[in-house]
């Protein structure tokens, strides 16, 4: 009752709210429901802490290369496997994999043409939606 009474009213904020990617926070939301409130808060706090890593990271690929797309599809390359390394060598496996996941789709943002202020914006509410 507890998870799916979470679902709902995160789904009723995330739409009131209007941001984008709202699938990605509500399939959270039963990722990281567990028995303990602590346990939850934990498993909760790794991805938003990895979603600002993964921004962080794009910024840094974009800004540094001055948006060069040769240097994006590398930076891809290079996190999948940095990913893959790390899931099979961390303890706690499926932090790697959703890291190489958000990265992916917050680089695949810059491909639009769009203003870069416009996609900084949706890039950050990414992070804003996985609260």
């Amino acid at each position: 009752m507890r998870i799916v009474l979470a679902v709902v009213l995160g789904l009723i904020l995330l739409l009131v709210l209007q941001v984008p990617f709202v699938s990605l926070p509500v399939y959270l939301i039963f990722v990281v429901g567990r028995e303990s409130p602590a346990v939850t808060l934990r498993s909760t706090l790794f991805p938003l802490g990895l979603a600002c890593v993964a921004l962080a990271v794009e910024l840094v690929v974009v800004i540094g290369t001055d948006n060069d797309p040769m240097i994006r599809l590398l930076s891809v390359a290079v996190i999948t496997f940095v990913a893959g390394v790390l899931a099979q060598a961390s303890n706690f496996a499926p932090l790697a994999p959703t890291f190489g996941f958000l990265y992916c789709l917050l680089i695949a943002l810059w491909e639009n043409q769009t203003p870069p202020d416009t996609i900084v914006k949706t890039s950050l509410y990414l992070i804003a939606g996985k609260r």
